[in-house]
């Protein structure tokens, strides 16, 4: 009897917790899959990117800051790499772009890309 009582306690514990939890969930931020056709690098460190979400989506323009971080293959790089490494792809329609955008701040916080020419160690 006591074990099962345990059981039970423990049981509505844990969905009271569980409730708990969904109530407080909230987005804060969104990542987006491109297509490097699809996508247009920033020119500065305080300007903005350009991207569609699909290629019939209307092109949106989204902010970045000297804060927004620049990844290729999981290294970071500054913009300027960034650039060049992209211009360097050659196939132009695989999602190989991530875009990070906290909604809060209506930032960009991180732009990611996967190279798979690139040489990885």
């Amino acid at each position: 009897m006591l074990r099962q009582t345990t059981i039970i306690l423990a049981l509505a514990a844990l969905t009271a917790f569980g409730q708990t939890a969904d109530a407080d969930f909230k987005t804060v931020a969104r990542a987006y899959e491109v297509k490097l056709n699809d996508f247009r690098a920033p020119v500065t460190t305080s300007g903005s990117l350009a991207m569609r979400e699909c290629s019939e989506c209307p092109m949106q323009s989204l902010r970045v800051t000297p804060d927004t971080r620049y990844r290729v293959n999981g290294n970071a790089v500054d913009l300027k790499e960034f650039r060049r490494l992209v211009q360097a792809v050659r196939d132009r329609n695989r999602p190989d772009l991530v875009v990070k955008h906290h909604l809060a701040s209506d930032r960009v916080i991180l732009v990611a890309m996967i190279d798979p020419g690139a040489d990885r160690n």
